[in-house]
């Protein structure tokens, strides 16, 4: 897709405007390489150095600011929690080059050593992140590239062309949760991202955790499978509720080489679904021996819809 300087660079979801279109309110620049946490950001040649130093000025920007991350390398402290709470309701986190040909190829975060999660999302509303290269932290279970509604709901959150890399742990963290047992999320658009995941997944953990998220979506996104578990999951919904969503039109590819058929599966559902509460429809798998869990399959309604297996589905 070519690039428009002022332009709409998306042609689904919430349009990504230029950030000197008036939909991108006040904005904060932040720029590992030359900024400065003492600065305000108001401006490339005023730029802050870390990205929680740009969150914490768009906080005091009210509703509508955007944080535009200019290219670089950004390693959290252990310190830099990159939380977002009720005070960044409207706020975007973007990478300066809006929809690259690889989502985030230049403008990286590399979590290791640092706090668990990478960005946390709690009573934050209308929340936009892309354009990022993450990996997250990988030596520890609890860890999370974006968690959505940990100790406080949000709704509204649309995480879009990123990339999350975390190749060979000991236990995969999942790259995107969404809600807790006791937390709701409403409206939760994960969409065109790629997820390259490795190592074993952690109990009742995927790429991507469906906890406790209703009228969400997850769609158009790319799974590598990198390890050869039976925990090793794409998606997984955990809550017990009907989350009344969708799975829609992803890629699940099972990369082990050497492995036929992997064991790992695409989407794991831990309960029944309700067929028009929750569909899973369209997407594609490749060497995974079971893409889909027998819970999914219990209802032909709910569109399952996958090719290129050979392989029997789990049952």
């Amino acid at each position: 897709m070519a690039r428009n300087v002022y332009g709409t660079y998306k042609t689904s979801g919430i349009p990504v405007r230029h950030p000197k279109a008036s939909s991108f309110g006040t904005v904060v620049f932040v720029d590992t390489t030359n900024g400065n946490d003492d600065t305000t950001g108001n401006a490339p040649n005023n730029a802050v150095a870390t990205i929680q130093k740009g969150l914490d000025q768009a906080a005091i920007n009210g509703n509508d600011a955007t944080v535009l991350v200019r290219r670089g390398f950004y390693q959290p402290a252990a310190t830099e929690t990159h939380a977002l709470t009720s005070s960044h309701s409207g706020i975007r986190i973007l990478a300066d080059q809006l929809m690259p040909d690889m989502a985030g190829c230049r403008t990286r975060i590399y979590n290791i050593g640092g706090p668990d999660n990478i960005f946390t999302i709690n009573g934050a509303n209308n929340v936009e992140i892309a354009g990022f290269r993450m990996w997250p932290e990988m030596g520890s279970a609890s860890a999370t590239g974006i968690n959505i509604g940990n100790t406080a709901g949000s709704y509204g959150v649309w995480i879009h062309d990123n990339a999350f890399i975390n190749v060979e742990a000991g236990t995969m963290a999942s790259s995107v949760t969404m809600g807790s047992s006791s937390y709701e999320c409403q409206y939760i658009l994960i969409e065109d991202n790629l997820f390259h995941c490795g190592g074993t997944a952690g109990s009742s953990t995927g790429a991507v955790t469906w906890v406790h998220a209703t009228r969400s979506c997850v769609r158009n996104n790319h799974f590598d499978i990198i390890s050869n578990q039976s925990t090793s999951c794409g998606i997984f919904v955990s809550n017990a509720a009907a989350p009344r969503g969708r799975i829609l039109d992803n890629t699940f590819n099972g990369t082990e080489v050497g492995v036929a058929a992997m064991v790992a599966q695409a989407v794991y559902t831990a309960q029944a679904m309700t067929a028009g509460d929750f569909i899973i429809a369209g997407n594609r798998t490749t060497n995974l021996a079971a893409p889909f869990n027998a819970y999914v399959l219990l209802d032909a309604v709910l569109g399952i819809n996958y090719i290129n297996e050979t392989a029997a589905v789990s049952s």
